[in-house]
């Protein structure tokens, strides 16, 4: 083999390995291990071992392609400084109007960011939009755990566990306390 391509399906490889089928339903690749199991498993590796010197980008990435060459969307694992240690992994979209973008974060700290590349906290959603956090009846409660949020359906009011008892917290003043916002129960 020396320094070719290898191609699996196709007699013009254009890559170190590239398999080709002609019925598309057809193409998957299978790793399979049949003796005892370590550790670690069975694993699909990609890995960099070229020395990232200052850059900040080095790293490995799985890209999908629709026909063609333009890619919708890949996962990237990068480091975030020179420090090979503080690495991130991130979650790549494509729309209709532009490049793909990156959508979500996981960083070094294991913080998640979607809409941020700089997740400050466990989650950190950054977006002039909103989030919809999960809702149902009183009955619907999950086994309650300290710091759980939800909207109650039945009372129309955000809820909270504190570690005893579900709080409501759905009534508001503004920040200069003249303006009372309650939830209303019952449709307009």
């Amino acid at each position: 083999l020396g320094t070719g391509n290898v191609g699996i399906g196709t007699d013009s490889p254009d890559v170190d390995l590239h398999i080709q089928d002609t019925v598309l339903d057809n193409v998957y690749t299978k790793l399979q291990a049949t003796g005892s199991m370590n550790a670690a498993g069975t694993q699909f590796r990609l890995e960099n071992l070229g020395d990232s010197g200052t850059t900040t980008s080095i790293g490995c990435s799985i890209v999908f392609e629709n026909h063609g060459d333009r890619s919708v969307g890949a996962i990237a694992s990068h480091i975030s400084s020179t420090n090979k240690d503080t690495s991130i992994l991130s979650f790549w979209t494509h729309d209709s109007d532009s490049d793909a973008k990156e959508r979500m974060r996981i960083d070094h700290a294991g913080r998640v960011g979607i809409g941020t590349t700089n997740p400050a906290v466990a989650l950190d959603v950054t977006s002039t939009d909103a989030i919809i956090v999960a809702k149902g009846t009183t009955g619907e409660r999950p086994t309650a755990e300290s710091g759980m949020i939800r909207f109650n359906t039945t009372s129309s009011v955000f809820e909270a566990y504190n570690g005893t008892s579900w709080i409501g917290f759905g009534d508001t003043i503004d920040s200069d306390g003249d303006t009372f916002v309650t939830a209303e129960s019952g449709t307009d």
